[in-house]
């Protein structure tokens, strides 16, 4: 979370940087390699559109009303986690750190 949220979709060749104010596109410098903040990316597109999280907020609060399945199950949410998570577990442990099947338990 950098000044409210933030998600980036690092990439060979681009990433892709969401956030509050709206989406970025950059271009590795040298193809084949991530982009990282130290390195002067060349921005390919910029989208400024304020991203706003009112209707997962809504279609959440319409599902407990109806008992609908909300569009962003509270699954699908923890295993687009579970990936990110353990990486820090791993970097902080300074371990190779595994989850079992179900994606619940961590071991180091």
């Amino acid at each position: 979370m950098d000044n409210g949220w933030n998600i980036q979709f690092l990439g060979t060749d681009a990433t892709l940087w969401v956030d509050n104010a709206g989406a970025r596109l950059y271009r590795s410098k040298a193809s084949g390699t991530t982009y990282n903040r130290t390195e002067k990316a060349e921005m390919v597109e910029e989208i400024v559109r304020p991203l706003s999280d009112e209707e997962h907020v809504r279609n959440f609060l319409d599902c407990i009303r109806s008992r609908k399945q909300p569009n962003a199950p509270v699954e699908v949410g923890h295993f687009a986690v579970a990936g990110p998570h353990l990486a820090n577990v791993a970097l902080r442990e300074k371990a190779r750190a595994m989850l079992d099947e179900r994606a619940t338990k961590v071991s180091i």
